[in-house]
């Protein structure tokens, strides 16, 4: 229990401590983080030099498991520690042991370092060291590989370069252009730019489609050994020339940790004009005029017209339950519900409101969301609610308190997370969300088809992989549930985002 010092001081108040007094505890590092670095810690022990595995560390202690059952330690004593990480010592003194407990594998020996403290700090640089080391190991040797006579194909390096030359030449015009422009037509710079990116785009867009494809068919039968050493040629050939856009750089340095993030899926579905130059703006419009980006584009006006379909002809039970609750899972930035809230002729015809909770486990995509569609539902409130819940995919499968508290939906989707997701786990999530339906409940859980042409732009260039699937490998990730309602597998118009349907029974 914590004691209440004596008085106040100013200091400490003003610093919102309110006069308590607290104990600095050190930090305490996980011995997990050393999981890829082989480590031992050796106790002399009078009998028998004891091999341990580190549980956590500090530099004033530290927590080892034994695999010995039985010990001569006792505790209160004092032993000599020998501390290895990789082939390095980093500690040689005496341990104090305050506590002994057993653990499954044998004993667990908890203790601080009376000789001196423990550099933690050379551990974390032989674990940098070791990083680098490994990475140099496989990283380096393989971009090396890629460049050997035979590991990539001559049509195919060819290939990249043409498509490089391309684009540097236009970069070239088109930064010439801009200067020109800066020079000569400054008052009316704006309006020209619209003009010459008007033209380009038109005129060479299409050549840059062609290139992708090109490359889509040079790649599309590797194996996954053959896939890496041409992902890395390719990056190193094209870097930076193709990923110089918003998109390009969001999509290849990834800043939020993770391929296909909200502002991805903002910029394709809103920004592909956006760029601090023409170059910029050409190469962003290109990518996103290409098929898999237009399928970005249409599976949000796919599932908004299911929406709005589905609460249609259910319109008496919404009146009878009060509202339809719809769930977007893994929601993104929510771009395709904007057009539902300005469809005016929909929102006449709404007699009971639409409650939307748009889940995901990232606060970037959640924050976006509601600063995008709080605005847009402004005196629409008898129409439309929303509710916005960090919630990772994992609570979803377990059935968490959260979750079980938004209650049955009527309406679940996700578009893109079953593209990242393996087969184990997204089984589990298909029979997760089809749990969370209320009776005669629909769900639309999305998938991109294999064979997508210009697939290879998301993997060669921006190391962006997916999982596609088939609709037989939809309907058999959904065999658990196929007894308990409707399934089938549709997709947008385009033909290249697949959704499995399900609706429960009645």
């Amino acid at each position: 229990m914590e004691e209440k010092a004596e008085k106040s001081i100013p200091h400490e108040e003003l610093m919102g401590a309110l006069g308590r007094e607290r104990i600095f505890r050190e930090r305490r590092f996980d011995g997990k983080i050393l999981r890829e670095i082989p480590n031992v810690v050796i106790l002399k022990d009078d009998s028998k030099p004891l091999e341990c595995q580190i549980k956590n560390f500090s530099s004033g202690g530290m927590a080892v498991e034994t695999y010995q059952k039985t010990l001569s330690l006792s505790e209160g004593s004092s032993i000599p520690v020998t501390i290895k990480i990789g082939d390095r010592d980093v500690y040689d003194g005496d341990l104090r042991i305050r506590n002994i407990s057993p653990s499954k594998k044998g004993n667990i020996i908890r203790g601080e370092f009376i000789s001196a403290p423990l550099d933690v700090e050379k551990i974390f640089d032989i674990k940098f060291i070791s990083e680098i080391e490994n990475l140099a190991s496989e990283e380096l040797n393989s971009r090396l590989e890629a460049y050997t006579q035979n590991a990539v194909s001559s049509q195919y390096k060819e290939e990249i370069v043409r498509f490089r030359d391309f684009l540097c030449i236009v970069k070239e015009f088109l930064d010439d252009t801009e200067k020109k422009i800066e020079t000569e037509r400054k008052n009316r710079g704006e309006e020209i730019k619209k003009s010459i990116l008007k033209f380009f785009t038109e005129k060479y867009s299409p050549t840059f489609e062609q290139f992708v494809d090109t490359l889509y068919q040079h790649t599309k039968d590797l194996n996954l050994e053959k896939r890496k050493l041409y992902r890395l040629y390719t990056q190193r050939e094209l870097f930076p020339i193709a990923i110089e856009s918003p998109f390009g750089r969001e999509a290849f340095f990834k800043p939020l940790g993770y391929a296909g993030d909200y502002e991805c899926m903002r910029i394709l579905v809103r920004g592909i004009d956006e760029g601090n130059t023409l170059y910029e703006k050409f190469l962003n419009h290109s990518v996103g005029m290409l098929k898999m980006a237009k399928m970005v584009r249409s599976r949000g006006k796919y599932i908004r017209g299911k929406i709005m379909e589905f609460y249609k002809e259910n319109e008496t039970d919404w009146r009878k339950n009060g509202c339809m609750k719809v769930a977007s899972i893994a929601c993104g930035p929510s771009e395709e519900l904007s057009d539902i809230f300005e469809n005016n002729e929909f929102i006449s015809s709404i007699s009971a409101p639409i409650h939307f909770y748009l889940i995901d486990q990232d606060d970037n995509a959640l924050s976006y969301s509601s600063k995008n569609l709080k605005p847009k539902i402004f005196g629409k409130q008898d129409s439309f609610k929303l509710s916005f819940l960090h919630v990772s995919i994992k609570q979803i499968i377990e059935e968490t308190d959260i979750v079980r508290q938004i209650g049955k939906i009527d309406f679940a989707y996700t578009m893109g997370m079953m593209d990242y997701m393996p087969e184990k786990i997204a089984g589990k999530i298909i029979n997760s969300v089809f749990d969370m339906l209320s009776p005669g409940g629909i769900m639309y859980i999305g998938n991109i088809r294999p064979g997508v042409p210009t697939s290879w732009i998301a993997e060669f260039l921006y190391d962006w992989r997916l999982n596609y699937r088939s609709p037989e490998t939809l309907l058999n990730l959904a065999s658990e549930i196929k007894e308990k309602g409707e399934l089938f597998v549709d997709s947008e118009e385009l033909g290249m985002n697949l959704f499995l349907v399900g609706r429960k029974q009645k």
